[in-house]
Parts: C-alpha cells; sequence; structure tokens
C-alpha cells in the first residue's frame, strides 16, 4: 500500500527554490519530509501533498 501512494506522489519530488521534499518507504509507512524557507510555499506543498494523497486514496480498490 506504501508503495502505491509513494509512486503517485513522487513525481511531486522535484525540489524548487527555497523549497525541498523527500519521500521513502519505512517498513510499510510512507514518509514525506518537506522544508521551507516560505511557511506559505510550506503549507502549499503540504496542501499538494494531501491532495494528492486523497486522489490515490479514492482510486485504490481496499
Amino acid at each position: 500500500m506504501a508503495e502505491a501512494y509513494y509512486n503517485g506522489i513522487y513525481v511531486d519530488n522535484k525540489p524548487f527554490k527555497g523549497t525541498s521534499i523527500s519521500t521513502r518507504i519505512y517498513k510499510e509507512t510512507l514518509e514525506v519530509e518537506s522544508e521551507s524557507e516560505s511557511i506559505g510555499t510550506l503549507k502549499n506543498t503540504v496542501d499538494d501533498i494531501i491532495a494528492c494523497v486523497e486522489a490515490i486514496r479514492k482510486t485504490l480498490v481496499l
């Protein structure tokens, strides 16, 4: 399950000015870490990640 989420959000792991994103699978858990020089940019990044995760969740057949 973690791999499906990882593959779904990995394409968004491209760093851009002042912000970095790192994603990895640890055991059966997906870990996403992001840093940013701007709190607004960090919030937007987290919002984007959550939106991607929600879209993936809706498409997975559990």
